[in-house]
């Protein structure tokens, strides 16, 4: 029966966002995994389905409603693929700006032909699934048109009998493992309902920036030194505080040698914005010194010639610059920030292979910085260094190298096909945690190795993550901030960083942090600039 069969199929596209949503995030839970969600009863699947016995067969309309329910479904599936990477709920007029990083990230671990061929593999299969939908609605109609009335009622008696025995087990039995929720009409409605408040938090923004955001300060503390932020990323405290990859020791033991060699250290914690992804929301949290942690808030930034760090260490007389190996493409943000110099993938002039998504090794990048970015004749460098190799997919895992030997990255051909490919790896989550987290000690390790070698008496180095890995690798309570250290031979820039909480040493402090990423650049106009502005929430005091 084609009215029975189609009963099935919505069952079945409804409870699919739900199957997704719960599978990635048990996976990242300490939480057992748990068959629940299978008692309960899509009402909305049941309410089309009793429409359908009464609904003629206008294939417009039956049109529609199968296209509305392929929307619906992919807005599911996309909720919970949300959930599961970045730890936060799907916003479709923000997010939409997503697709085009993720093929970007399909592209450089498939390359150029499969993510092609997986994008119009999606793209027909939506399109196959929606056009066998509407036939189906189709001959349900009609079977059921040419039914006599008194079929079509007991039917539909039958379907709102069930809706009550669902909803008086849940309620008047108290058997919370079954009732009964609409999926698909839950997703779009929130969607909608949404719009409105997207456009208001537009203002909300304009507001928020005009009354937290730093206007643009010289700091003539860091007059005439180079300073270099560099990011690490996926580098988050939940490493740390499990004592992941004994980063821990290798902290301590980095920590007592650099103080062997004259170097101050403190180190401290700092709440990104985001987690699992989009690094770029941590970055602009840092340089703008406002908390970005949407799509819109980062676009908002961008106009109209920000204020951000880049604009503080230009007054300052300092040539800025931003290496971002990972950029392949046009990157318009960078000219937006007000960069100097912009050093893409193409630029950093590697001749290696590339490690599946990463396109370069964070020691070759370092090794560059250093040898051909720090040189600028005419003034003091500030750099952003955004390190990518401790990046999804997380193989392979590269050993350290004698740093003599980088050159132009050809050495490390020998390790283009090291390590399990990502679609084996990513079979085991156990093992996919072992890979993070061995990943970021690389990162970690080749930066210490860096400052060591490279530290000049007159630099200032700044080392933070951007955000922790995403909740289905890190587990869904894991904590949200990342590590932040610093780095100079000069005592008194170091020492002024613990007005802000934090502490000697390379090991930051157990508590949870009490300022967010966008504090970074209001501790450095407080210390090195103006002292006289405003901190408000960003006035986080040394412990006592």
């Amino acid at each position: 029966m084609k009215w029975c069969l189609t009963l099935v199929a919505l069952w079945g596209l409804a409870r699919l966002g739900g199957l997704l949503m719960l599978a990635v995030t048990a996976a990242g839970s300490s939480g057992a995994w748990g068959a629940d969600w299978l008692w309960w009863m899509p009402l909305d699947a049941v309410l089309l389905a009793l429409l359908l016995l009464w609904l003629p067969p206008w294939r417009v309309l039956l049109g529609s409603i199968a296209l509305l329910l392929m929307v619906a479904v992919v807005m599911s599936l996309a909720s919970g693929a949300l959930l599961a990477i970045f730890g936060r709920e799907l916003n479709v007029w923000l997010d939409a700006a997503l697709l085009s990083a993720g093929y970007q990230l399909l592209s450089s671990n498939l390359g150029e032909l499969a993510a092609w061929m997986l994008v119009a593999a999606v793209v027909l299969g939506l399109a196959g699934l929606s056009w066998g939908l509407f036939r189906l609605l189709i001959a349900a109609c009609r079977q059921n048109a040419a039914r006599s009335a008194a079929w079509r009622a007991g039917w539909s008696g039958v379907l709102a009998g069930l809706v009550v025995l669902v909803w008086g087990l849940e309620h008047w039995r108290d058997w919370p493992r079954l009732g009964g929720d609409a999926p698909l009409v839950s997703v779009v409605v929130e969607q909608a309902e949404q719009l409105p408040v997207t456009l208001a938090a537009r203002e909300r923004f304009r507001a928020r920036q005009q009354a937290q955001q730093p206007e643009t300060t010289a700091l003539p503390g860091l007059a005439g030194r180079d300073v270099v932020l560099i990011f690490i990323e996926s580098y988050g405290m939940s490493l740390l505080e499990r004592g992941a990859a004994d980063m821990p020791t290798l902290l301590t033991r980095t920590r007592d040698s650099l103080a062997a060699q004259g170097v101050a250290t403190v180190s401290g914690r700092l709440r990104s914005p985001v987690r699992g992804g989009q690094s770029w929301l941590a970055h602009a949290s840092v340089l703008g010194g406002l908390s970005i942690d949407n799509g819109l808030d980062y676009r908002l930034l961008l106009e109209d010639s920000p204020s951000t760090l880049v604009q503080d260490f230009a007054a300052t007389g300092h040539h800025t610059m931003t290496l971002m190996p990972a950029i392949t493409q046009p990157w318009p943000e960078g000219r937006a920030y007000g960069f100097d110099t912009l050093v893409n993938a193409e630029a950093m002039g590697y001749a290696g292979p590339a490690l599946h998504w990463v396109t370069m090794p964070d020691q070759f990048t370092l090794e560059a910085l250093a040898k051909h970015w720090l040189d600028e004749p005419s003034a003091p460098v500030f750099a952003q260094v955004a390190l990518i190799s401790s990046h999804a997919p997380w193989t392979p895992i590269l050993p350290v190298r004698d740093w003599s030997d980088i050159g132009d990255g050809s050495g490390f051909q020998r390790w283009a096909q090291a390590g399990p490919p990502p679609e084996q790896l990513w079979q085991d989550m156990d093992a996919v945690r072992r890979h993070y987290a061995d990943s970021v000690r690389y990162s970690l390790t080749v930066t210490l190795e860096w400052v060591e070698r490279y530290l000049d008496d007159d630099m200032l180095v700044m080392v933070m993550g951007d955000h922790p890995a995403a909740p289905v690798v890190t587990g869904a309570e894991a904590s949200p901030d990342v590590p932040v250290h610093v780095f100079s031979r000069d005592k008194r820039l170091v020492d002024a960083f613990r007005a802000h909480g934090l502490q000697d040493g390379l090991v930051p402090p157990a508590q949870a942090a009490e300022a967010a990423m966008a504090c970074w650049r209001h501790w450095l106009q407080r210390q090195f600039g103006d002292a006289s502005r405003r901190q408000g929430e960003c006035d986080v005091k040394a412990p006592p």
